[in-house]
């Protein structure tokens, strides 16, 4: 994802929440990433390059293995965050006052629309749901589809040791996996704003 890589490390760089750490997991990419990661002399940004593929879940697991901040918060190659995504999750997040808290919130999806017809002049807000679903809710939506995806995503650390990690035997649906485990065992936010902007590309795993 050389062409789209620059823009989504630099939309999380560029945060107005400032205090955080940036791992970004190469998973053994065929493309020109190493030259894209030289540009980058931000000190808060780590790069790790793996030597063999492993897929998504292998991906995101070796980067959770290395965090050490207060949340964990996720990026795609190809999605760009809004100036205060972070701001936003960390408070929501904070005001819980749970050590298990996981925030997630809607997204502009470029690519498709909102009956799921794909296209390049295609765009919805997803997902489309009330601003405060109860867990009763929250339990029917994750089971009728993910919508927590994983660029929308904050949870609190802990949540690592209660949670786990990702299925790294799954394809393709490791990110929706991931948030039924969160629905059941967090306490969960949702912020009824678009705090990010995702776009569909030829190679995307939910479009294959």
């Amino acid at each position: 994802r050389q062409r789209t890589l620059y823009r989504a490390i630099s939309s999380v760089l560029n945060q107005s929440y400032t205090d955080l750490e940036l791992i970004v997991v190469d998973d053994a990419s065929t493309d020109d990433t190493p030259t894209v990661m030289a540009q980058f002399t931000d000190p808060r940004l780590r790069y790790i390059r793996l030597e063999r593929n492993g897929g998504a879940g292998r991906a995101r697991n070796h980067g959770l293995g290395l965090v050490r901040g207060e949340f964990v918060a996720f990026q795609d190659s190809d999605d760009e965050w809004l100036a205060d995504k972070l701001a936003k999750q960390v408070a929501a997040a904070r005001s819980t006052g749970s050590t298990h808290a996981t925030v997630f919130h809607t997204k502009i999806l470029y690519g498709r629309d909102e009956n799921a017809r794909y296209g390049p002049h295609r765009v919805c807000c997803t997902p489309d749901m009330d601003s405060k679903p109860s867990r009763e809710d929250l339990v029917r939506l994750v089971h009728r589809g993910n919508i927590i995806s994983t660029q929308t995503l904050l949870f609190t650390r802990p949540v690592l040791d209660k949670v786990g990690r990702f299925d790294e035997l799954l394809i393709g649906v490791e990110d929706w996996d991931y948030a039924i485990k969160l629905i059941y065992n967090t306490d969960v936010v949702f912020i009824d704003e678009p705090l990010v902007m995702a776009y569909l590309q030829g190679d995307n795993t939910s479009t294959l």
